[in-house]
């Protein structure tokens, strides 16, 4: 029994440690239209990213998927490994809203690629 309870508890830090760092979707209509009027634009070749800093709060973002990257199936695939770049980049980005419209060539990627594809568009914002 001794053993459930300490797991409970490292699971319940692991939780409050992910939340801190808590990611919220970019999906209000005029927010979304602010970043894309008033916001930068970072371009690498299998993404652009649209970015607009703020005064304090966490990463507020979105990931655009259009058809032209294929099925409902790539599209997802691309969005998931997307948002969990981001997540894992999330305590470097405070302050940041950011729109990623990925294109075509992203479909192929795998995660250690986006990641870094990522990290070097991030570095252009940081610049």
């Amino acid at each position: 029994m001794a053993a459930r309870s300490s797991n409970g508890a490292e699971i319940k830090a692991a939780s409050a440690s992910r939340s801190r760092h808590r990611l919220e979707r970019l999906v209000d209509r005029k927010a979304v239209q602010e970043v894309f009027e008033r916001g930068r634009k970072a371009v690498a070749a299998e993404v652009v990213l649209y970015y607009l800093r703020r005064d304090g709060g966490g990463v507020r973002f979105a990931v655009h998927t259009r058809k032209a990257l294929g099925r409902a199936v790539d599209r997802n695939r691309v969005r998931r490994l997307f948002k969990e770049a981001v997540r894992k980049r999330a305590e470097d980005l405070c302050g940041v809203d950011f729109i990623l419209l990925p294109r075509k060539a992203a479909v192929r990627l795998g995660f250690h690629r986006v990641a870094d594809l990522l990290a070097g568009v991030l570095s252009k914002i940081a610049k």
